[in-house]
This record gives C-alpha cells, sequence and structure tokens, in this order.
C-alpha cells in the first residue's frame, strides 16, 4: 500500500527567507482601491473621447439634405393641397434637425464646464470660510416691478383647419412646448372700461386673424371669421395676422388693411412680419378704441 503523506506538524520548521510572504488583508485592499479608481478614471476619458466626438460630428448632412430639397418643393408647388403636405413634412424635419442641434450643444457646454471646474479646482486653494454677515445690502439695484394688470377672462385659441388669408412664413409652425420658455398673452385694453382686461393665449396655433366681425345677420362671400375680433370701426375684415414660431415668440403682420397697424407707436409695413415683444402696445386703424399689450402668463 502507498504511504500517505505526513501532515505537516505545528512544531514544523518555519518559512526560508528566500520564500516571499502572502500579502497581507490592507495590502490587498490598496491594490483593490487603485484599480477601481485608475479604471474609474479610463471609462471617463472614454466617454468624454466618445461625447466630443459625437458633437463635432453635429446633426446629419443627410437631414439637412432632405429639409432643403423639401423647402425646394415647398417653393416650387402650386397645388394647395400638396403645399400644406410638404409644410407638414418641412416642420418635422426642422423639429428633428433642432433636437440634434440642441443636444450637441447642450453636451459641449457640459463638457466645457466639466474642464473648467476640474481646472480651478486643482489652481486655487480653497479659500477660508467666512461668516455670513446679517442684512447684506444687495450688490445689483432691484428693479421696480410693473403693477400687474387685473386678470379677466382667458381665451385659448384652438387648432383650426382653415386657410390663413396670406401664405405664411415657413418658420411660422406650431410651437413645441418643451422649447418655449416664456408663455405669452395678448392683453386686451378697452379705453374708459373698468372691467378687467380680456386675454388670448396662442397656445398651439401657428397663426391668429385680428379683425372687424361682420353682424351676426350679415352674410359676405368670401369673410373670414377673425379669431380677434376688433371693435374699431375704421379696423378692416382682414387687417392683421398674429404669427407664432416654433419657440412660442410671437409676430405682428399687417395684411395691407387700410389704416394700418401699429406696433410701439409705429407703423407697420404691409406683409412684413415684426417681433412682438413683452410690454409693447399695438393698436389697429386707431387707438382711441381699444390697445393690445403683450404680457407673459401671469404678469
Amino acid at each position: 500500500m502507498p504511504k500517505r503523506r505526513a501532515r505537516r506538524s505545528s512544531s514544523s520548521p518555519e518559512r526560508s527567507e528566500s520564500e516571499s510572504p502572502l500579502p497581507t488583508v490592507p495590502v490587498l485592499k490598496d491594490v483593490m482601491l487603485h484599480w477601481a479608481k485608475n479604471g474609474k478614471k479610463e471609462a471617463e476619458k472614454k466617454r468624454k473621447k466618445q461625447l466630443s466626438r459625437d458633437v463635432e460630428d453635429g446633426p446629419s448632412d443627410e437631414l439637412r439634405e432632405m429639409l432643403a430639397q423639401r423647402e425646394r418643393e415647398f417653393k416650387q408647388e402650386t397645388d394647395i393641397v400638396r403645399k400644406r403636405e410638404i409644410e407638414a413634412d418641412v416642420e418635422i424635419l426642422r423639429g428633428w434637425l433642432r433636437e440634434k442641434e440642441e443636444a450637441a450643444a447642450a453636451t459641449l457646454r457640459h463638457l466645457l464646464l466639466e474642464d473648467v471646474l476640474a481646472k480651478t479646482e486643482k489652481d486655487q486653494p480653497k479659500a477660508p470660510t467666512q461668516p455670513q454677515r446679517k442684512q447684506d445690502k444687495p450688490l445689483v439695484q432691484q428693479l421696480p416691478v410693473r403693477p400687474p394688470v387685473p386678470r379677466g377672462e382667458v381665451m385659448t385659441l384652438l387648432p383650426t383647419e382653415k386657410a390663413p388669408p396670406r401664405d405664411l412664413p415657413l418658420w411660422c409652425v406650431m410651437p413645441n412646448l418643451k422649447h418655449v420658455e416664456v408663455v405669452l398673452e395678448i392683453v386686451r385694453h378697452v379705453a374708459g372700461s373698468t372691467v378687467p382686461a380680456k386675454r388670448v393665449c396662442m397656445g398651439r396655433r401657428s397663426w391668429a386673424l385680428l379683425g372687424r366681425r361682420l353682424p351676426a345677420d350679415v352674410e359676405q362671400p368670401g369673410y373670414i371669421e377673425p379669431d380677434i375680433g376688433l371693435a374699431s370701426p375704421r379696423a378692416s375684415r382682414c387687417h392683421a395676422l398674429v404669427l407664432q414660431n416654433w419657440l412660442g415668440k410671437l409676430f405682428l403682420q399687417d395684411i395691407g388693411s387700410t389704416h394700418g397697424s401699429f406696433l410701439g407707436g409705429k407703423q407697420l409695413r404691409p406683409n412684413e412680419p415684426c417681433e412682438w415683444k413683452p410690454g409693447v402696445k399695438a393698436f389697429f386703424a386707431d387707438n382711441k378704441t381699444e390697445t393690445f399689450e403683450l404680457r407673459p402668463r401671469g404678469t
């Protein structure tokens, strides 16, 4: 029978000095932390490199070419139905292109901010914290806040399928609610009235017609019902258009009215849109009956 290997007794001689001792637990812990830290740094470098490459590539050239082609087709098309279909395609392509550009810009800003913060923390030593003073004076003088207009009835325009009285610009589209920074309202001031001012919100409408309404018992061929009625007897049936772009900004365009449209005290040129900024007043034909002011919602 083969002999069994004898077990080493507790009294066996210790290891020789030439044999390397096994690493202790603290040493293994330091090695693992070192590997984890270096692996995290390498992963962060790869992520930044990939994000920078994505930002440099930018939006797809094929998407730009498709958009340019559809815009050329829109200008050349004469059929109204086909023109509306092409306009819808242009709006969708512009939305995709805009989302890609904004994502690329946000990524670039994020990378630049990380680099600036890392460099600042590395170069500048930490300043000792100072106790906060009581009742510090503001460094910037606060501007007086305009008193809010008494809120009256608010009318939000709903999307419509009726055709506009004039050709709309290509940028006049339904706004993307994710990109609208400030929701604007058109406040109507009636001269000598103590009733709270009525307000009109464009909502998801890309355009709205301003004009003088016909009496209920009068019919006129080709008459287009205005979205915002004008009380002045000198106003035209189709007086002006309020246009909205994808950011929610509003523009005012006179469409060949008899007595003109005025924005900020200046008369608008016919068929030339002009941006209507918050706080600016507008009137149509005359300002004795009523005026309109653009204000952010809730003010």
